[in-house]
């Protein structure tokens, strides 16, 4: 099953928190985010640059990309990869390219 556009994640706005290598907890809240059909995969995986900014205002990008799973009971949505994504040069340049258009740097 295809997934639509419509029902991208979207995480403006949302606090997360994670933990360092050595346990600690660290704050940030994603202000914006760039969603991505990744060539070849597009109704599979999402390449994600989000701006976040920490708990002490400094600003930062984060890379990522979402998966589309079904789950046992056939339920399909959205899933965090939990691994270093890989991408293409081409893909790459959009991403880049949206940050320069929407001013992140």
């Amino acid at each position: 099953m295809e997934p639509l556009k419509e029902s991208w994640p979207n995480n403006v706005g949302r606090s997360v928190t994670i933990q360092d290598m050595h346990g600690d907890d660290m704050h940030f809240t994603i202000t914006d985010e760039i969603l991505y059909p990744e060539t070849g995969l597009e109704h599979e995986k999402l390449l994600c640059l989000q701006r976040i900014e920490w708990s002490d205002g400094r600003p930062a990008l984060r890379m990522g990309y979402y998966m589309y799973t079904t789950n046992t009971r056939g339920t399909s949505y959205w899933v965090w990869g939990q691994f270093s994504a890989f991408i293409l040069a081409e893909d790459w340049r959009f991403l880049h390219e949206e940050a320069k258009r929407r001013k992140w740097f």
